[in-house]
């Protein structure tokens, strides 16, 4: 005869069994994330480390953002701003830019842009005639 309590006695060892080891990969993969995004970061930051401080004329041909994330309760958005800037010689480069620098420049805009690697670190506007 099929006995219930024997059935609900089993589903609760197999949940006590299994139960641990979700919690250690989960926690495994949730680190292994962390540790990921970390060694990624630094990993960008020593590759623009060894590049030279450079200034050149430019021209700002483009700007665009990107919203990532956002808080339902708290109605909180994480933007990222980007700015295409056009060398002399007709190379284009799209660089990260910070919020506060971001608003300042104009599409059509000449001048000095310094940056190090993949990394922005200002423009100079100039007037062109």
């Amino acid at each position: 005869m099929y006995n219930m309590y024997n059935l609900r006695f089993n589903m609760f060892n197999i949940f006590e069994f299994l139960l641990p080891i979700m919690f250690i990969l989960v926690f495994t993969l949730v680190l292994a994330l962390f540790i990921f995004a970390i060694a990624t970061s630094l990993k960008s930051r020593l590759k623009n480390q060894k590049f030279p401080t450079l200034t050149v004329s430019c021209k700002v041909v483009a700007k665009r953002e990107y919203w990532g994330s956002r808080h339902n309760e708290g109605r909180h958005y994480l933007g990222s701003y980007f700015a295409t800037f056009e060398f002399d010689s007709g190379d284009r480069l799209e660089l990260q830019v910070p919020h506060d620098e971001f608003g300042y420049l104009v599409e059509g805009d000449y001048g000095k842009l310094t940056f190090k690697g993949t990394k922005f670190i200002s423009f100079q506007r100039e007037q062109k005639f």
